[in-house]
């Protein structure tokens, strides 16, 4: 189960409900984030960091969700298409970072590792 590392977590939380990295016919990562806590979070990114057997990283890519903004409650999905051909034949592990602003235009983040390796045939 992935982890959320977070210094705070108490009332604006995004979990990651699934994602799965998919290199069938374009090389892209693909989730959905669900909103679980108590203020609309706005202009959400995800980066994705992709790191070799070393624990060297090799490289990261980023995106939207679609919508930007994610209610309360609410759910958004995120699309990222990867580019690099080192990230696509070494990647061995990877981990998100989720960014988003509040109401007040506070900014937050979430890491999100313990994530299944890349080597599993990519169903993440």
């Amino acid at each position: 189960m992935p982890k959320n590392n977070d210094e705070e977590t108490k009332n604006n939380d995004l979990i990651l409900l699934h994602q799965k990295y998919n290199n069938e016919r374009f090389d892209r990562i693909v989730g959905e984030l669900y909103n679980n806590g108590t203020e609309t979070a706005n202009f959400v990114s995800v980066s994705v960091s992709f790191y070799d057997e070393d624990d060297i990283i090799l490289g990261s890519v980023s995106g939207i969700t679609e919508p930007s903004s994610i209610p309360p409650g609410g759910k958004a999905a995120f699309d990222i298409l990867i580019t690099s051909k080192s990230i696509d034949h070494d990647a061995e592990r990877y981990e998100f970072s989720v960014q988003w602003s509040d109401d007040d235009f506070k900014q937050h983040t979430i890491r999100i590792t313990d994530l299944p390796s890349t080597d599993n045939d990519n169903d993440g």
